[in-house]
């Protein structure tokens, strides 16, 4: 049982990080493209939408393997 949850969290944290790169990628090269410096008033501003697109992300993960 615990083995299995342990196999659940690994797959789980795989899923969220795999997203989370498509993410950052999508942000370097669709809404900073060719800038050289990027400037953020405060992390907030970043980690905020990404928190937000991930829960989406997470959402309707969840909701299509239960379908």
């Amino acid at each position: 049982m615990i083995r299995l949850l342990i196999l659940d969290c690994q797959r789980n944290n795989r899923l969220v990080w795999d997203e989370t790169l498509k993410i950052m990628k999508g942000l370097f090269e669709d809404v900073w493209g060719d800038k050289d410096v990027i400037t953020v008033d405060h992390c907030v501003d970043i980690t905020l939408p990404v928190s937000f697109f991930l829960y989406i992300f997470a959402f309707f993960s969840i909701y299509d393997r239960h379908a």
